[in-house]
This record gives structure tokens, C-alpha cells and sequence, in this order.
């Protein structure tokens, strides 16, 4: 596992040993941000963080500051030495259950990123889905990565029809905010 591009592409990342936690593949990664297009000056949210390569990619690639939310120990760990490893002082990690800083008034990042369990995505979009808009500036991206098998992806308050982009058993689904009819 490496970044992908920008100023860090192929530098490697540590992740921890087992299957508890599963990275978003360099192939992701590297379709996520050619879908995106640029995240320079943005700010980005990884929920359930993982390694957070997420982050650290949108950092590589210009983004301004990142979050990255995980409560693993052993993610943790991989977080913090590649934080370290690529001396990514703009990004900031909080040690928590992703429930719990949802809880916080939000504020807006530009590309929100979540990559729970795939089992827990339809679970956690019922329960926080309508909440999601607020943590997502005006022109920004919601995006979560799940099991090509889950069914139709849902439609969010707050945002546009989702679109849908499947690499392999992977399914990257984006919603782009709901911008208000100009006048």
C-alpha cells in the first residue's frame, strides 16, 4: 500500500497485521480523486479512518488540512507512524468512536469519506444519513466506499442523486450537495 499521487505519490504507508481493518486500495484511491478532481486548499474528513490513506492522499495532493476518525488501537498505530513517516503535520487524528464526534456541532469539510465495515454501511447511513449534509461544505463531496453487493445506494437529504463507481468488490458511492436553483 502506497499514496498514489501528488507530493507523496509512492511513498508507502503501514497498515496493521489481520483483517480488521481493510484499507481503501491504491486503486480506489487513485479513481476516488481522478472522479473528484482537485482537492487543493480543500479540508477532508476520513471517518473510520483505518491507516488513513484517504487523508493522507487528499494531503498529498494538495488539500489544505485533514481529520481522520478511528478508535482501533491498531489502525491507530498505522495512523499515527504514516502521519509521522510523512511528516503530515496538517493532519489531525481523533481517537474516537466515529458516533461520537458526529455528535459535535459540525463544520463543513469539502470531501467527507466514510469507509466503515462494509456490513455496517446501511445501518450507519439510516442512522446518521440526515446529518451527513452539515459536515459537507456547499460544493462538496460526501462519498462512502462499501460492498458492491449492497443493493441501490440511497438517497441522502441534502444531496443529489448518488452516483456510483464499482472497482472490483468495491463500490465507491459520491453525492455532490444539493445546490439551491439560482434565480
Amino acid at each position: 500500500m502506497r499514496i498514489v499521487g501528488g507530493e507523496w505519490g509512492g511513498r508507502p504507508l503501514t497498515a496493521p497485521k489481520g483483517s480488521r481493518t481493510r484499507p481503501t486500495s491504491d486503486r480506489v484511491r487513485e479513481a476516488l480523486f481522478n472522479v473528484l478532481g482537485s482537492v487543493e486548499d480543500g479540508a477532508v474528513l476520513d471517518l473510520f479512518a483505518g491507516t488513513g490513506a484517504v487523508a493522507l492522499e487528499a494531503l498529498s495532493r494538495g488539500a489544505a488540512r485533514a481529520e481522520a476518525v478511528e478508535r482501533d488501537r491498531a489502525a491507530l498505530h498505522a495512523l499515527r507512524a504514516n502521519r509521522e513517516r510523512l511528516q503530515a503535520s496538517n493532519l489531525e487524528i481523533r481517537p474516537e468512536p466515529v458516533e461520537r464526534y458526529l455528535e459535535r456541532d459540525p463544520h463543513p469539510f469539502d470531501l467527507v469519506f466514510i469507509d466503515p465495515p462494509w456490513a455496517d454501511v446501511p445501518a450507519f447511513l439510516d442512522r446518521h444519513g440526515r446529518h451527513l449534509a452539515a459536515w459537507t461544505a456547499p460544493e462538496g463531496w460526501l462519498v462512502v466506499e462499501r460492498s458492491r453487493r449492497d443493493g441501490e445506494a440511497p438517497r441522502l437529504e441534502g444531496f443529489e442523486a448518488p452516483r456510483t463507481r464499482r472497482y472490483g468488490d468495491a463500490e465507491l458511492v459520491l453525492w455532490a450537495r444539493d445546490q439551491p436553483d439560482s434565480v
